[in-house]
């Protein structure tokens, strides 16, 4: 797919890329104002667990559910109130965030306490409700392709070991603002939780694994190019992963029909979540490139982590999980799996 991008610098010097299906002009209008300094985030290392924690006290005020017509994520209006997309329409917009946890001042980088990194905002579409499942295949596309992008660009920086494109859907998972969203970090130091799942897909070799090995019972949904499953060690209720059969590190590589493929298992994924409780499902949405230097070990693939197992039941990461890390699973995944194989025979996208 051909995307074109138009870049802006913001009023205070941030960056803002307007992603399209075809070429077109902004009328630029009605821009955020400046904060004042901000505080530069930093870390500590935690001395039991051996890995790091950032601060940033700055984050602590940063929008939250704010009234409709001051929604900073929505399209502007000439005459209206200001925004960080300064523009009257877009499809899919990503901007340097106004209160990031991680800090781009790479002069920072050698030092003990660097929190080095960046932190962006992924805006699927002008439209303040909805979902990924009200999206067009085509709109869901360029979501992917821009992904795919800001991970190459970002990727240029050697200082980068990670970049972590995700979604927090939902009040309960910790969304600030309802507007159909998404984030990227990418970090300069590699989280160690991602790298201890690295080395194990570079030593289990995991993925074609998982693919050759798969148990009917698993599986959500099945395309020349793509397979939806409930994994068999699944952590959460209605845990979904979408895995192309061939490996790509990142979407750009993949053909206009893999991606396709990947477009339509996301917007029929998100609309099980969407409708199958008496509310949308909260979940996490975590779209897994590799870190630096183990793409041939990690394709590009999307895991949903939804975070409820019934009307009106949620899924608490309690003590157990929080102190111990490990999960205690109440959702069988070939159940889980069922679940949605069965509404997705009722309910064609």
């Amino acid at each position: 797919m051909k995307f074109h991008i138009h870049h802006h610098e913001k009023l205070d010097g941030r960056a803002l890329w307007l992603y399209s299906e075809k070429e077109r002009t902004y009328n630029i209008t009605n821009d955020l104002e400046p904060l004042e300094k901000a505080n530069q985030p930093f870390k500590k290392i935690h001395p039991l667990r051996d890995e790091p924690v950032y601060f940033n006290p700055s984050r602590n005020i940063r929008t939250l559910a704010p009234p409709p017509e001051y929604n900073p994520l929505a399209a502007v209006q000439i005459n209206g109130h200001p925004g960080e997309i300064p523009v009257e329409d877009f499809e899919v917009a990503i901007f340097q965030n106004r209160w990031p946890g991680l800090s781009d001042v790479s002069s920072e980088f050698k030092k003990d306490t660097s929190a080095y990194g960046t932190c962006e905002v992924v805006v699927y579409t002008p439209n303040p409700l909805g979902s990924l499942a009200d999206l067009s295949i085509s709109n869901i596309t360029l979501l992917l392709n821009a992904l795919s992008d800001r991970f190459e660009k970002i990727m240029d920086d050697n200082n980068i070991s990670y970049v972590l494109p995700f979604e927090n859907r939902g009040d309960f998972v910790g969304t600030s603002l309802p507007h159909p969203h998404g984030q990227i970090y990418a970090f300069g130091d590699l989280p160690p939780n991602i790298e201890r799942q690295m080395e194990n897909a570079k030593k289990n070799n995991v993925f074609s694994s998982l693919i050759k090995n798969i148990k009917t019972e698993l599986i959500v949904a099945e395309t020349e190019h793509t397979l939806t499953f409930c994994p068999e060690f699944s952590r959460y209720p209605y845990e979904t992963w979408i895995l192309p059969k061939v490996h790509h590190s990142k979407p750009s590589e993949m053909t206009d029909d893999e991606i396709n493929d990947i477009s339509n298992a996301i917007k029929a994924q998100v609309k099980f979540f969407d409708n199958i409780f008496n509310s949308p499902m909260p979940y996490v949405l975590w779209h897994a490139f590799s870190a630096r230097n183990y793409s041939q070990y990690w394709p590009y693939h999307i895991q949903f982590w939804p975070l409820q197992r019934g009307d009106d039941k949620m899924k608490y990461l309690a003590s157990v999980e929080q102190i111990t890390g490990l999960f205690l699973v109440d959702v069988m995944p070939a159940d889980a799996a069922k679940h949605i194989r069965d509404f997705h025979r009722k309910n064609v996208v």
